[in-house]
């Protein structure tokens, strides 16, 4: 669950502004930029440090003109989009739905074709579905149950044949997966309930095609979960408690390309990591231009989570609101919110924005490949990109009513 934001009536005014008063912003900046999150974020078996030359120029626009499919699901629409995976051929695309928790099959010109899954632990159902993928060494498809910790095989007309159990250490739970020729690449992260917040960590690993852990490729710093799980006595009920790191903590995100190469960013310092399966690294990095996390960044997003009813306090001011919240955010903006392994072993990166998301995504990526200037590419309003391939670009698309869709963009840049 969210880490609790407090929400009140009118009549907190005078608590809002005790908190405002209490609030040391230069202070907090301070020690999140000599967090370890900041100052020392991965452990890798570097071969090449790359440092960035700036982006040059306008960001170059992807817009509707260059749409190839747009998906609105079946009568129902879509709940809300986890992820996407398209068949070998390129004729199928699958798309996991993780409200419905289930999937949908659509043809490449976007009919739909099959659905199965629902909620529930028999075969064929899902806890937290969080991944789809075709494994490429069968052409079978395969859905990662978070919940269950649990690599559900399917026939390509989605029958499930066998399940797998990939784990990691003792104290660690499978937090993503990902089909690679000739195995997975898998995220690791302490168990919250097993490990406390500050000795938390996480690592990047290989698999074999078994699920088998051959290789750890890298390790990271993780903002820490705190968590509890409180049981009856009689047995009979159970509470687990997850309280998230303060909103827009770095977050730790990576991508695969087919061949096992993962792109990594720490998210607090600007830069990326390209790393091959043996473990070998190349950084990718620009000096880091700290800046606080402002009134307007909280404002927006409190906004946003109200648009969507992930709070209350409809008839709540957001000038109340948003000291009384200011805590549950981190002080510094993370450098990096998104990456992508881009065609060609590009590597696509995303800053800070909450003029352009409420969640703080900006629509402007910045691609940087092994020889050439930094470039930057505009994308859509509202479209969060998934995976990149074949020179189009595949995600979800949010309109101003909160539907989702699955749109495709080809990289043709105007």
């Amino acid at each position: 669950m969210r880490r609790g934001m407090v929400m009140l009536g009118a009549a907190a005014a005078v608590a809002a502004i005790a908190a405002l008063a209490a609030f040391r912003r230069s202070g907090r900046m301070d020690a999140e930029l000599a967090s370890v999150f900041f100052a020392a974020p991965v452990q890798v078996r570097l071969a090449a440090d790359r440092a960035l030359p700036p982006a040059s120029g306008e960001p170059r626009d992807v817009d509707a003109s260059g749409r190839v499919l747009r998906i609105d699901g079946d009568e129902d629409g879509f709940g809300r989009i986890a992820d996407l995976a398209r068949n070998r051929g390129g004729d199928t695309l699958y798309v996991l739905d993780g409200m419905a928790k289930s999937v949908a099959a659509f043809d490449a010109g976007g009919r739909w074709l099959f659905a199965f899954g629902g909620e529930g632990g028999g075969p064929g159902e899902f806890r937290d579905p969080a991944a789809v993928m075709v494994l490429p060494w069968s052409g079978e498809m395969a859905v990662w149950d978070l919940a269950t910790q649990r690599l559900a095989i399917h026939t390509s007309a989605g029958k499930e044949t066998r399940a797998l159990k990939p784990a990691g250490g003792a104290d660690e739970l499978v937090h993503r997966l990902e089909a690679v020729d000739g195995g997975f690449v898998a995220e690791l992260r302490s168990n919250p309930l097993r490990v406390g917040a500050a000795a938390q960590r996480g690592r990047l690993v290989a698999m074999d095609t078994a699920s088998r852990m051959t290789a750890t490729l890298l390790r990271f710093a993780l903002p820490g979960v705190d968590a509890t799980h409180r049981e009856s006595a009689a047995g009979r009920s159970s509470v687990t408690t997850w309280l998230k790191p303060p909103t827009w903590s770095p977050e730790p995100r990576w991508d695969a390309l087919p061949d096992g190469t993962v792109v990594f960013a720490p998210g607090g310092p600007d830069e990326a990591y390209r790393v091959d399966r043996s473990g070998r690294a190349v950084r990718l990095h620009r000096p880091l231009r700290p800046a606080g996390v402002t009134r307007q960044d909280r404002l927006r997003n409190l906004d946003g989570l109200r648009q969507r009813r992930m709070i209350a306090s409809p008839g709540t001011s957001l000038a109340v609101l948003e000291p009384l919240n200011r805590r549950f955010y981190a002080a510094v903006r993370p450098s990096v919110t998104g990456v992508l392994a881009g065609p060609a072993g590009a590597v696509w990166t995303r800053g800070f924005d909450t003029g352009e998301s409420w969640r703080g995504f900006s629509r402007v990526w910045n691609v940087a490949a092994d020889a050439g200037a930094v470039r930057r590419v505009r994308l859509p309003a509202g479209f969060e990109p998934l995976q990149a391939e074949g020179g189009v670009i595949y995600g979800v698309s949010t309109d101003s009513l909160q539907v989702e869709r699955v749109e495709a963009y080809r990289m043709e840049e105007r």
